[in-house]
């Protein structure tokens, strides 16, 4: 069963077009995966390799937010600005789904995958990120963990 559905995986479609991974592994067995890569990063968002360089130099070539260095198993992420402009629809070539490219002045800077996912996660509204740090700064685990928790301190009767 398994190896039937393995090999449904990587079966042409109906259509005798390429799946998804043939298409993938075709590109990545060329070298010609980092290219796809690199032009959809830049094309999404408006931004030349130039443009994205000086961004890494400016940031020292580290995340904006957490100030950890690119490289190895951390992630150049471009953050941009969601309320900056409606994004122009393009075609992406691979999948052929239709995604939002951006004007290009809704850069903001360059984060690690993390920071990037926790600012996605508070929506980008700085008061959800304030409240964040607040109940941070307020919660001691270790005041919390020191209390007596025990039944007879609770005064639990059976």
């Amino acid at each position: 069963m398994e190896e039937r559905l393995a090999k449904s995986l990587w079966a042409k479609s109906p259509k005798g077009k390429e799946s998804k991974r043939q298409s993938h592994r075709r590109r990545v067995e060329s070298g010609k995966d980092a290219e796809y890569r690199k032009q959809e990063r830049f094309g999404r968002y408006g931004l030349t390799e130039d443009q994205y360089n000086k961004i890494l130099e400016e940031q020292d070539y580290r995340c904006a937010i957490c100030q950890r260095l690119f490289g190895g198993m951390v992630r150049a992420v471009i953050d941009h600005d969601h309320t900056c402009c409606a994004p122009r629809p393009y075609k992406r070539s691979r999948t052929g789904a239709v995604v939002g490219v951006s004007c290009g002045k809704c850069v903001r800077g360059l984060l690690c995958t993390g920071c990037n996912s926790g600012l996605g996660m508070f929506e980008d509204a700085p008061q959800r990120l304030v409240s964040a740090l607040n109940y941070l700064e307020a919660s001691k685990p270790q005041e919390f963990l020191s209390r007596d928790l025990s039944l007879e301190a609770l005064d639990w009767k059976d």
